[in-house]
């Protein structure tokens, strides 16, 4: 007697039961566990591989990436209000510096400069960031900067 007929091309295949399938299931998953932990391991040896960039030499454009406690290592200076024009300029100049030094972007130099304001300043600041914040205006560096000029760089009359 013939057994079933296997169609051409397929006499070689051994048929497969349920419990076949159930072990190259399994087989299959822990194949794809084990490469999946190489690649996890790869990542962590090319980061580990890597050398630590120095403080400060990278460009950070990212502000999340720049924090106040990084910023107060720097050893920005404090703005407490002047009459003294040039006081004034020499603090805009300093912290310009550690600005691009650290790769602020606007909003975190605005953030910051305010941070370092003390005294008459700081309450100068605050009304004027009330004042700009009921307006459709956007307090970037610049605006910060004009407003800041205009107090203590007052036209001569």
């Amino acid at each position: 007697m013939v057994g079933p007929r296997q169609p051409k091309g397929r006499e070689h295949d051994v048929p497969i039961d349920d419990a076949g399938l159930g072990e190259i299931h399994q087989m299959l998953a822990t194949l794809t566990r084990v490469a999946e932990q190489q690649a996890r391991a790869r990542v962590v040896e090319q980061q580990q591989a890597q050398p630590a960039a120095a403080p400060y030499q990278q460009v950070h454009k990212d502000s999340t990436l720049i924090s106040l406690e990084h910023f107060r290592k720097l050893g920005p200076p404090v703005f407490k209000g002047t009459t003294d024009p040039f006081e004034a300029e020499a603090w805009v100049k300093r912290m310009e510096k550690l600005f691009t030094t650290m790769g602020c972007t606007d909003d975190r130099r605005v953030t910051f400069a305010a941070f370092m304001l003390e005294g008459e300043a700081n309450v100068w600041w605050t009304e004027e960031q009330r004042l700009l914040c009921g307006t459709s205006r956007q307090i970037t560096w610049e605006v910060f900067l004009e407003t800041f000029y205009e107090h203590y760089f007052p036209a001569s009359t």
